[in-house]
């Protein structure tokens, strides 16, 4: 075999050997469950209830309460009727513009089962919708 044809071929079998790895996992990350709701929210000055804190967001520091009004996708930790005490890591961050006063959301959560810390969330938002009111859905249609 000459030289050029034998780096050919080495050439060949790293990226075969490259796709074979890739395709069987070893250097892709574990995939995340998804789920995503639709929850009305409130800004809280209250304290939340010791324990009954669940962070969604990177280094997590607001309150906010959140009362699931229904589940569109997925396997959700929380009821359609129940009222959550969420931890974010910023208002102006994760809300922007929209007035948080009893507003509707469809919020996106990636399910991370084993968080690096207390502080991290196990249940992140990656996304984050205003859902618009029945009402409005009819006055476009």
């Amino acid at each position: 075999m000459s030289l050029r044809r034998t780096g050919r071929v080495m050439a060949l079998a790293a990226v075969l050997l490259s796709c074979d790895l890739a395709a069987s996992g070893e250097l892709r990350p574990a995939t995340r469950d998804r789920f995503v709701l639709v929850g009305a929210v409130t800004m809280s000055k209250e304290p939340a209830p010791a324990g009954h804190q669940t962070p969604i967001t990177f280094d997590a520091r607001f309150v906010i309460r959140v009362r699931i009004e229904r589940i569109i996708s997925g396997v959700s930790p929380w009821a359609a009727g129940s009222d959550q005490v969420l931890i974010i890591h910023s208002p102006a961050r994760m809300f922007g513009r929209y007035d948080l006063k009893g507003e509707r959301f469809r919020f996106t959560f990636e399910v991370d089962p084993t968080p690096s810390s207390e502080r991290d969330c196990k249940y992140c938002v990656t996304d984050l919708k205003p859902e618009k009111s029945d009402q409005s859905k009819a006055v476009q249609q």
